[in-house]
């Protein structure tokens, strides 16, 4: 994960911990009319924490060398149960450091194929190097479409 990523990711997840503490404070001293409404407003902080931490703590895959057989294998063993999954694709993007490889799924219109909460399905990895049969199905592109 990049270094500025991870401060940015860092630092909000700071500022809503802090956002939170005084409304932990100001509960223990509310009379029972006025808690239900900071109740809401704890639970609505809560939430946004929670949803903070499952960013912060996604970690990148690193791998030296992606095969496409693996790339392929990922469409395969990971496969959402949802009925208009058509197709995988293959993104990348060189970088530095390696090659950011980003696998979705797609439905027929070649839209992406996302979770209930609206998040789509994604695997997201580092690969130093890719092997001779990836670097072959890129073909100087940076997309494939596996069907």
């Amino acid at each position: 994960m990049h270094e500025k990523g991870l401060g940015t990711k860092r630092d909000k997840l700071i500022n809503e911990l802090k956002d939170l503490l005084p409304l932990l404070g100001k509960l223990k001293n509310l009379d029972s009319k006025s808690l239900g409404i900071e109740w809401i407003s704890l639970i609505q902080k809560l939430s946004n924490l929670a949803d903070s931490f499952k960013s912060f703590l996604q970690v990148e895959t690193e791998v030296q060398v992606l095969t496409y057989d693996s790339a392929i294998e990922y469409f395969v063993k990971n496969r959402p149960q949802e009925n208009n999954v058509a197709k995988g694709a293959i993104l990348r993007e060189i970088e530095a450091h390696g090659q950011s490889i980003i696998q979705v799924f797609l439905d027929n219109k070649n839209q992406l194929v996302c979770m209930p909460d609206g998040r789509p399905y994604r695997h997201k990895l580092i690969a130093r190097q890719l092997d001779n049969e990836l670097n072959e199905a890129f073909d100087n592109e940076d997309l494939i479409i596996v069907e």
